[in-house]
């Protein structure tokens, strides 16, 4: 838990762009794909799972959308530095809600399907905001989805400030969400050595190019990370017992 907060605490002074290619390198690094199958090493708790919804709600959206949509110009600014030490309120309701949600002492079958539905419904809300927050921008934007998503500049420095600041964000979002994907690949690639799944990877491109058109890559993300965590679910003998 510490590793994630410190990243994403300094990604909000060097740039999540910089720091998350190195954040999912490591991340693969030390998660080889014997470490993913399992169990013991695998299994969070019905704890953290439970509390991962209410975290994200209370530590990021709540701060987030008020820098967005309030009526004040300063009351933006104020949410916007509130919700820039998201990772350090995020840790403080996760560590409480873990603790106060009682977390079972014997990993019955009923009680290990807790985990999945949690991280199911916690994935799908964050889906939902993700996509109409997608197509709220995109309907409400004035310059085109190229313009808004592709830097502007590469050798040349933008002489306005506000062109400066638009490139900069454009290379962050491209490298994060270009590490993240790699990383999610990966991950595939180790299951698919060791038994887990087969993939077509030209299909699997193309469904990844139409789902990240109409759903935004802000959904399409969290999706096939949960497509991941449902191929590892299926590989735990208590849940195909379970099933049977």
């Amino acid at each position: 838990m510490t590793s994630p907060v410190v990243f994403l605490f300094l990604s909000q002074m060097f740039g999540i762009g910089f720091l998350a290619p190195i954040f999912f390198f490591l991340f693969y690094i030390f998660t080889p794909a014997y470490k993913l199958t399992t169990p013991s090493l695998y299994r969070p708790g019905a704890a953290p799972c439970m509390a991962l919804l209410p975290t994200v709600v209370l530590g990021y959206y709540v701060t987030h959308f008020p820098s967005f949509f309030h009526s004040s110009l300063e009351a933006r600014n104020w949410w916007n530095w509130i919700w820039q030490l998201f990772p350090i309120w995020g840790s403080i309701i996760m560590l409480v809600l873990s603790k106060i949600i009682p977390q079972p002492k014997k990993q019955i079958p009923r009680k290990w399907k807790q985990e999945p539905n949690a991280i199911r419904l916690t994935i799908g809300v964050i889906s939902i905001i993700s996509t109409i927050t997608w197509w709220y921008t995109i309907l409400n934007m004035d310059s085109s989805v190229f313009e808004v998503f592709i830097p502007q500049h590469f050798l040349k420095t933008p002489q306005e400030p506000i062109l400066g600041l638009r490139t900069v964000i454009q290379f962050d979002y491209i490298c994060c969400y270009s590490a993240g994907f790699l990383w999610l690949a990966y991950h595939f690639k180790d299951l698919e050595n060791v038994g887990v799944c087969s993939i077509s990877w030209i299909r699997a491109g193309c469904a990844s190019v139409v789902l990240g058109c109409l759903l935004g890559p802000g959904t399409m993300f969290p999706l096939i990370w949960l497509l991941r965590e449902e191929l590892l679910v299926a590989t735990q003998p208590d849940v195909k017992k379970s099933e049977n």
